[in-house]
């Protein structure tokens, strides 16, 4: 009972550290939306007492991503309020054009100030209308905005959403904005997050004091460091380079990934000490057995028993312990995996692929205990059992 109890543990903590694992794996495969891979973020904050006006911020950032683009490996830079996957996108109330909406009800949704390169950058495609550009968005041009296609999906299903306006409620004096573009949906805060509908404006109308910094490059984005630090230097030395990291270091370091890999180090650590301990004791019972059987195996093998008989009746006694504990583990495993399905992603609480996986392994590392001692049965020489018996 206690070897079939010690089967039926490592297989329960198995199952949970194979659905755990193969959750993770399909967490980290899953697509954001935009390519996260070779994205180095920073962040600069430009003080009010340096930068007291828009012109100025707007001034600095040209001279700065003018520096950056300019380093040996980098690919483009781009700007943004939000970097995606951290969160904290602010939100904003806006009202449709033509639509008579009383004060306190008006739709909201996320917000986000990026430049006019920051799509093409994360390689984030457009559905429908124009991206950004520096050349047309200008301070002193109509403001604009571009929506993605859950914003669509909420505020103008079945619509046309190119041309229409939206105006932003926060001060009487907001002016109407167009639509000009809409963009792919992107995850904004986790991976296992849900999309929410946001625009966009562009920095080029509004200048930004705190700037997020995407900066993609051909070469491992810690190489650049240095080089960045010194750009930053030359165009202001009182200005310092902020939290610089990675998009896929930000991805390793999120809620979800955390939630799913720390759990499957642990759940495994155990699963592999309960199969340790269940092969130990299988081997030893078998073992036991074979010891204690020796007189009658010599009996058996001197009487004509050929060592494949010998060899199935001593397997025989540990695959029916082994199956016994399998077929109790995976009673149980059903019940308690219920308890995991808040953090399985993309698969099941009873994937077969999981189950079938760790059966036929822990059926194999078991089996394999029980072979050693019933190798050692067919090798009794049944002439020293005899004098002993």
């Amino acid at each position: 009972m206690l070897v079939v109890g010690e089967v039926a543990l490592s297989l329960v903590l198995l199952i949970g550290a194979g659905l755990m694992t193969r959750s993770l794996a399909t967490l980290l495969q899953r697509n954001p939306g935009f390519d996260r891979h070779n994205v180095l973020n920073f962040n600069v904050n430009l003080p009010d007492s340096g930068y007291p006006k828009n012109a100025d911020a707007a001034r600095f950032n040209q001279e700065f991503t003018g520096r950056l683009r300019a380093l040996p490996g980098v690919v483009d830079v781009a700007a943004t309020s939000v970097v995606p996957l951290i969160g904290g996108s602010p939100s904003i109330r806006f009202v449709l054009d033509n639509e008579a909406v009383d004060p306190g009800h008006e739709s909201e949704c996320n917000i986000h100030s990026v430049s006019a390169n920051y799509f093409s950058l994360l390689q984030i495609p457009i559905i429908s209308g124009r991206l950004f550009d520096d050349a047309f968005d200008t301070p002193d041009a109509p403001s604009r905005i571009i929506v993605n296609q859950a914003w669509v999906k909420r505020y103008l299903p079945d619509q046309q959403p190119l041309g229409r306006r939206v105006k932003f409620t926060y001060a009487p004096t907001q002016p109407y904005r167009e639509i000009i573009g809409v963009v792919a949906d992107i995850v904004d805060i986790d991976l296992d997050g849900r999309v929410e509908p946001s625009l966009y404006t562009p920095t080029g109308q509004q200048a930004l004091s705190f700037i997020s910094y995407l900066q993609r490059s051909a070469v491992p984005p810690a190489t650049l460091l240095g080089p960045v630090r010194e750009a930053l230097a030359a165009v202001d030395s009182r200005l310092v380079l902020m939290t610089p990291v990675t998009l896929d270091e930000i991805v390793d370091q999120s809620p979800s990934v955390f939630l799913r890999r720390y759990p499957s180090y642990l759940i495994g650590s155990f699963a592999a000490l309960a199969l340790l301990l269940a092969v130990i004791g299988l081997y030893g019972l078998i073992s036991y057995s074979v010891a204690q059987r020796t007189r009658e195996l010599g009996v058996r093998i001197a009487l004509g028993a050929c060592p494949r008989d010998v060899m199935r009746l001593v397997l025989g006694e540990g695959v029916r312990l082994i199956l016994v504990g399998i077929l109790a583990g995976v009673v149980s495993a059903l019940a308690l995996t219920r308890l995991m399905s808040s953090l399985l992603v993309g698969i099941g609480q009873t994937d077969p692929v999981t189950f079938i996986a760790v059966m036929v392994l822990l059926a194999v590392v078991a089996g394999v205990a029980c072979f050693i001692p019933a190798r050692r049965a067919v090798r009794t020489d049944p002439i020293i059992a005899l004098r002993e018996y």
